[in-house]
């Protein structure tokens, strides 16, 4: 059992307390809430064909791969979710709600799946981003550098996709 899943981390974000734990398949539909509500602005631009409550909790009984909460007064706030093999975590579908943006929530997801990865001795967080292209420089203030650039014509729409990684 790691760390954060045993022991509740929290954080102070304004007059509020942000506490952080480890989801378990019970949680399927919260994740699924809080990344549909995050990203409802585009969503219509990268839809999660597959991101239902079913496939969630399949997911979180994988043993190398997971996700994290954020709640505040005992409501969910956000999300992370993520996937390692020997060298290499994936990090994906972060979301953190509106109401709780720029308050330290999305930097202490992403520092919980950091912790994962170093105890795991996984040498590379991986990640991501499309459609909001603007998380690039949080990401690159985070320590993580752009890996390379790929255009993706979903449905009609083109994506630009930009990789990014972090050595840990």
């Amino acid at each position: 059992m790691d760390a954060v899943s045993s022991a509740t981390k929290s954080l102070h974000a304004g007059r509020r307390q942000v506490t952080l734990r480890r989801a378990h398949v019970a949680d399927a539909a919260t994740v699924v809430d809080i990344a549909f509500r995050a990203y409802a602005t585009i969503s219509a631009l990268v839809p999660y064909p597959s991101l239902t409550e079913k496939d969630v909790a399949a997911f979180l009984t994988r043993p190398n791969a997971g996700a994290y909460i954020a709640s505040n007064d005992g409501r969910a706030v956000g999300t992370v979710s993520f996937i390692h093999d020997c060298q290499v975590l994936q990090l994906f579908r972060l979301g953190v709600l509106r109401s709780h943006r720029r308050r330290g929530v999305g930097e202490m997801l992403v520092g919980a799946v950091e912790s994962y990865a170093k105890r795991r001795h996984v040498a590379i967080v991986f990640l991501q981003t499309a459609a909001e292209l603007h998380l690039v420089p949080y990401y690159e203030r985070l320590g993580y550098q752009v890996q390379g650039q790929e255009i993706d014509n979903a449905g009609g729409v083109e994506i630009t996709r930009i990789d990014l990684f972090r050595m840990i």
